[in-house]
């Protein structure tokens, strides 16, 4: 098992991440009872109808928020460069090129949060109109959040808030992996490490399965050249001096 490194801690004086406050509101079902997302399934476990509908989506709104608060604060703390496509193609920045790894219909901008060391993983912020934000990190990886938003998953804007920033703190930690098999049918996988602002390790995620099947043989093949090239995984990313 790889020993991760414990992140260094921030300079005096820098920027440091703080997560707005979430929209407070409560939400009622179809006989007007109170919804308790997060805690409304006990041992029986979901309604069965449950996993096709999708109640008050417009909980999640709040995703919008911390990761437009989370990209402020890696501009602000990071060498960074930062762009913002518009999903309208006349609109400046329009167009999304290149293409997200996992297309989404509903999309109405990225942003691209890229470091200035080739060797730290780079960010894509994906807003759609669910409304919820896919993350790209790195060369093969998209995590969305929520991951599904139907009612049978009973999430929440404050959990996948904390998945959210889990995530984005990690890659800039430089505690992120990413590997790529060989030959048809590769497995990629992934690994993330956490750590609380005094440098203990709070937690991890790992996970794998197939290579993205709307992804070029073209971009596979970049992505394991990049990857071959960080036998360590990604590195911390530079900050602002």
């Amino acid at each position: 098992m790889r020993a991760w490194p414990a992140p260094q801690p921030a300079p005096s004086g820098a920027p440091r991440y703080t997560r707005p406050a979430l929209p407070a509101s409560d939400y009622s079902d179809a006989a007007g009872q109170p919804i308790p997302y997060g805690n409304r399934w006990g041992a029986d476990g979901p309604d069965p109808d449950s996993y096709s509908r999708v109640s008050h989506p417009e909980r999640f709104a709040g995703l919008h928020t911390v990761a437009n608060a989370l990209i402020d604060y890696l501009e602000q703390a990071y060498a960074v460069s930062v762009w913002r496509e518009s999903a309208v193609p006349d609109a400046p920045g329009g167009g999304f090129d290149p293409p997200l790894l996992h297309a989404q219909d509903d999309v109405v901008e990225v942003v691209r949060v890229v470091p200035e060391s080739p060797d730290a993983a780079s960010l894509s912020f994906a807003f759609t109109a669910f409304p919820g934000v896919f993350v790209e990190a790195g060369v093969l990886h998209t995590f969305p959040h929520p991951i599904c938003g139907c009612d049978a998953c009973d999430d929440t804007a404050e959990a996948q808030a904390v998945e959210l920033e889990e995530l984005v703190l990690a890659v800039v930690n430089g505690a992120y992996t990413e590997e790529l098999g060989s030959g048809p049918g590769a497995e990629v996988s992934h690994s993330l490490v956490f750590f609380d602002e005094n440098g203990a390790q709070t937690g991890s995620r790992s996970g794998s399965g197939g290579a993205p099947t709307t992804v070029s043989a073209e971009r596979l093949a970049a992505a394991s050249a990049t990857l071959a090239a960080l036998p360590h995984g990604w590195r911390a990313w530079p900050r602002r001096g």
